[in-house]
């Protein structure tokens, strides 16, 4: 079974244990969610297209760690020192 989902103004196919990278949620580490907006449900043979989403249809999605913030990695070199301004 899969589904086709949008969110971020993306689209993406999830199937059960899919992990995908989405656009920032405001939602805590931990927390499930739920994504109204499939636009596609099939399972085997049968499959629901949505016009423009499918009814009675929705997925959820648990976050499981945060991507931010980022923490910048250092890196190590030699400062120019012989640089000018063009005025």
């Amino acid at each position: 079974m899969y589904a086709v989902i949008e969110t971020g103004g993306k689209q993406y196919r999830v199937e059960v244990g899919t992990e995908l990278q989405v656009e920032l949620l405001d939602v805590e580490p931990g927390k499930t969610i739920r994504l109204d907006r499939v636009l596609l449900v099939a399972d085997g043979d049968t499959s629901s297209i949505g016009r423009p989403l499918v009814t009675d249809a929705a997925v959820r999605l648990v976050l499981p760690w945060s991507m931010w913030p980022i923490v910048p990695t250092l890196t190590w070199g030699l400062v120019r020192s012989n640089f000018f301004l063009a005025t």
